[in-house]
């Protein structure tokens, strides 16, 4: 099975095959695909991960290992795929690379290729949560209505009555009163999120309760917005309404004018599943048990170890320029833990980087624990299978156990964590 479809919804998994019909109907450039051989013959593989909207339909192309496509006839797991799948992908592409904040999600990276102005979206509508949308008021001045009464438009407007005790009374009484008034900048805020949020129907999900009608197709008007949004920016001086007058401008100036073809897709995943792999380790992982020879990771406890994803060591002496970065390092009394984040859809060979580490590093702990996080749709445990163990009958004079541990991370509950989701 190379790909599962459910409704208007098809999805594809990075690494594994693609039909020729998906890859020509979805318009797929050559560098989505790789070629290669499974079984003796001659396939195609999805390239990236993200999302192709053509129209009505979308095209997902999921992580290495996210469901059971591509492995054999199994696809319970591919069966229960749908929207909140899509969601989930959309919001870890998209997730701040900054510190934790209560926002919603922050900034595309620059490793993510998109022909649709995701950051100027994501401007526009922090500012729609912080704020709400763009108003301006107005003062009304009218008789016996609501509000304060403007003893300067009644004294220059009302009729003036004495009364039978020669008491001067002016009617009607005129009261001022603020009101929001509608103004381009609203408007055009207003179609941003809309427009956006029903593109990206199946992967954003977002609150905006405004009821304020708009113009559906402004996007044929895009330059003349954009020329009107110049000459409004010389006429605001705070500078968060500039900053939204900015994205505002950014957003029509790339917004695509036909809206039937939009893709959001990185090539560089593995850099994402190292974060993914960061914050699993620093939440859950709580030791090594000599014993059972067994990593300890444990949801609910509270977590000792914080992993330091900078460590470098200038081990060459003929250029001390050069240095080599530990993914993942931490030391918690005589043991030291050295971890490797692997986005790969098999293991095929010996990874020489993180063996390379331990014989490097092995003097400066009493022990040394090394493994590879990897990517899985089953469940997440330690591999029975070592990566790595030396080979002392080939290695006789070689007295120390090394060892290199696999541990399998389901992928869809590190995206999860990844994005404080409760599984």
């Amino acid at each position: 099975m190379d790909s599962f479809q459910k409704n208007n919804l098809t999805f594809i998994q990075d690494g594994e095959v693609v039909n020729e019909n998906i890859i020509s109907h979805f318009s797929l450039p050559r560098k989505d695909t790789m070629s290669t051989t499974r079984d003796g013959v001659d396939v195609e593989v999805s390239n990236f991960v993200g999302m192709v909207y053509k129209g009505d339909e979308v095209l997902v192309s999921l992580p290495k290992h996210y469901s059971h496509i591509g492995h054999a006839e199994d696809s319970v797991s591919a069966e229960e795929l749908g929207q909140t799948d899509i969601d989930l992908l959309f919001r870890v592409m998209t997730k701040k690379r900054s510190a934790k904040t209560d926002e919603i999600i922050g900034k595309v990276d620059s490793e993510l290729d998109s022909n649709y102005p995701l950051n100027a979206f994501f401007d526009i509508y922090e500012y729609y949560q912080r704020y709400g949308l763009y108003r301006e008021t107005e003062t009304l001045s009218h008789p016996n209505g609501r509000g304060i009464v403007s003893w300067r438009d009644t004294i220059r407007k009302s009729s003036n009555i004495i009364s039978k005790n020669r008491n001067l009374i002016l009617l009607p009484l005129y009261k001022r009163e603020k009101r929001d008034k509608a103004v381009f900048l609203t408007e055009c805020m207003t179609f941003a999120i809309q427009h956006t949020l029903q593109q990206f129907r199946y992967a954003l999900r977002l609150p905006f309760q405004e009821n304020m009608r708009v113009n559906p197709h402004m996007l044929k008007y895009g330059k003349q917005i954009v020329k009107r949004l110049r000459y409004t920016e010389h006429n605001v001086f705070k500078d968060i309404n500039k900053n939204l007058i900015r994205a505002l401008i950014a957003f029509f100036e790339t917004v695509p004018p036909r809206m039937d073809y939009v893709i959001i897709k990185t090539y560089n995943f593995e850099s994402t599943w190292e974060k993914i792999v960061e914050e699993f380790l620093n939440r859950q992982f709580l030791g090594f048990d000599e014993s059972s020879g067994l990593l300890k990771f444990d949801s609910l406890k509270e977590n000792n170890f914080n992993f330091n994803t900078q460590v470098k060591r200038y081990v060459n002496a003929a250029n001390l320029k050069q240095s080599i970065r530990l993914d993942y390092f931490t030391k918690h009394g005589q043991t030291q833990y050295i971890f490797d984040a692997k986005y790969y859809r098999m293991l095929y060979e010996i990874n020489y980087k993180q063996l390379v580490y331990h014989f490097l590093l092995k003097d400066e702990a009493k022990k040394t624990i090394s493994a590879l996080i990897i990517p899985t749709d089953g469940d997440s445990k330690q591999s029975p299978n070592l990566h790595f163990d030396i080979n002392h009958i080939e290695l006789n004079k070689f007295d120390e156990d090394i060892k290199i541990y696999i541990y399998e991370l389901n992928v869809r509950n590190g995206m999860k964590l990844y994005m404080d989701i409760e599984n």
